[in-house]
């Protein structure tokens, strides 16, 4: 894509990468995640792996309130 996110999206960029960011965002934007160890949320564990959850964990906490939409950025 090549076109620098946001800096409200740019941490799930830096962690996920653009596609996996892209597929986070639409799967989730607009609504709440939790990443606290084995609770976190099972459609999480479809698109990423434990490692990355952890990431995310250590970046956003147990829980993500409101997941950015991004759609300017992701269209």
């Amino acid at each position: 894509m090549n076109i620098r996110p946001p800096a409200h999206l740019a941490p799930y960029v830096e962690i996920l990468g653009e596609t996996r960011a892209i597929v986070f965002l639409l799967t989730f934007g607009g609504g709440n995640v939790y990443l606290s160890g084995r609770q976190a949320d099972s459609r999480i564990r479809t698109i990423l792996d434990e490692a990355t959850i952890a990431r995310l964990r250590d970046e956003f906490g147990h829980r993500i309130d409101r997941v950015p939409v991004g759609k300017t950025w992701i269209a």
